[in-house]
């Protein structure tokens, strides 16, 4: 009985950090990604077959296959692939270790599911989230406010003021262009829940991987067309162009130009820099950090899907998609979208997917444990639905 409070003490207690370290940005303090992901760990060794039962046992799976690739990767990458030092190679392992932190997710799922916390959840959220506003990061607040505001009968069009309200108040500061990606993310979902027609092929795994591919062509065609960028800089565009997109734009068609189309299938693996210091094509990248050797292996491409696609090549690509894909499947089809206990972790999930299209997220130590502990919330969301639903039939 003590061991069972002492354990329930300490996963509130992980909880409570996790909802925090979002706000403050702990992560620059202590090492929280590290810290959740070596419980998940713990957790993904006990757990794991369990899940493989569930009702949503598809998307575990290919979570269960990616984690196997990356796991495979990472050994096979240490004794061949690898260019750098032993902490330029672990530097880039935070896209491996951190997808642990999806079993602690789990856990806090139980936390959120508990009497405790759905009495108090609005009250303490409220705080949370009106603290957020001010001094949160840009990732931080569609996962407070949709916590905090995921009960009431108009929970979209509030949560959708006070993202506009963040971004508004955030503006040229420590919110930009990325911050209003978040917003029409938002937007995006109004649209998802609505209609049946563009949920259908938001969800269709052939649709995204068509799409992605006319993406990486275009990527391609912008490089060579704009080719007098990487020579001259941003004045190239002119004075009033938004560097804030450009600079990601230019840098994913470099990445694609020099990095994916040579190693398309399996990435370049763990350990190695994402470009050649010396090379003056990515002096819009280095400038801001031109002596620091390790910045092509800490560096993130500020899109987490090419990231991706950049280490583990389309194989890891197909398989994270194919979680995703059928993650939000459940989602939607076990109605949990409308359970108000569990509908606001669906909206962050899919928000911070947006945000990680123009931002490092899963590549990153200060939000991957973020991304995936989310994913798990869910995850044990959709579950518990999919429970409610057997005990009303």
């Amino acid at each position: 009985m003590i061991l069972k409070k002492l354990y329930k003490s300490i996963i509130f207690f992980l909880f409570v950090v996790f909802i925090t370290h979002i706000i403050f940005n702990l992560e620059k303090i202590i090492f929280v990604n590290e810290i959740f992901a070596f419980i998940g760990i713990l957790f993904f060794l006990v757990t794991f077959k369990k899940y493989l039962k569930s009702k949503i046992r598809k998307s575990f799976f290919y979570l269960i296959l990616l984690i196997s690739y990356f796991s495979i990767y990472v050994v096979f990458s240490f004794f061949f692939l690898r260019d750098g030092n032993f902490y330029q190679f672990f530097r880039t392992l935070t896209l491996w270790y951190s997808i642990f932190s999806f079993f602690l997710g789990l856990e806090f799922f139980k936390i959120i599911d508990s009497n405790f916390w759905k009495k108090n959840q609005l009250r303490y959220t409220w705080i949370h989230g009106i603290i957020g506003l001010f001094v949160g990061k840009k990732l931080s607040n569609p996962m407070i406010y949709t916590m905090a505001l995921g009960k009431y009968k108009y929970y979209f069009w509030l949560s959708y003021l006070f993202l506009v309200l963040h971004m508004l108040m955030k503006w040229g500061g420590d919110g930009n262009s990325t911050s209003l990606m978040v917003v029409l993310g938002y937007g995006g979902y109004f649209i998802l829940y609505y209609s049946r027609i563009i949920r259908s092929l938001f969800l269709n795994k052939y649709i995204i991987i068509i799409v992605f591919i006319f993406g990486l062509f275009t990527l391609n065609y912008v490089f060579e067309i704009f080719k007098p960028f990487y020579k001259i800089g941003f004045i190239y565009f002119g004075k009033d162009s938004d560097t804030n997109l450009l600079w990601r734009l230019m840098y994913w068609s470099y990445e694609v130009n020099h990095n994916i189309k040579e190693n398309l299938i399996f990435g370049i693996g763990y350990g190695k820099g994402l470009f050649d210091m010396s090379d003056p094509y990515v002096s819009f990248v280095t400038a801001a950090e031109p002596d620091d050797l390790n910045l092509p292996y800490t560096h993130g491409t500020h899109n987490s899907f090419i990231y991706i696609l950049i280490r583990s090549g389309a194989v890891g690509l197909l398989l994270f998609l194919n979680f995703l894909v059928n993650l939000f499947k459940d989602y939607f089809n076990s109605s949990a979208h409308k359970n108000p206990n569990i509908r606001g972790y669906g909206i962050a999930f899919l928000i911070i997917n947006f945000a990680a299209m123009f931002n490092v997220v899963i590549e990153s130590s200060l939000y991957a444990g973020i991304y995936w502990i989310s994913a798990g919330i869910l995850f044990g969301g959709i579950e518990n639905q999919y429970k409610i639903n057997q005990r009303l039939n």
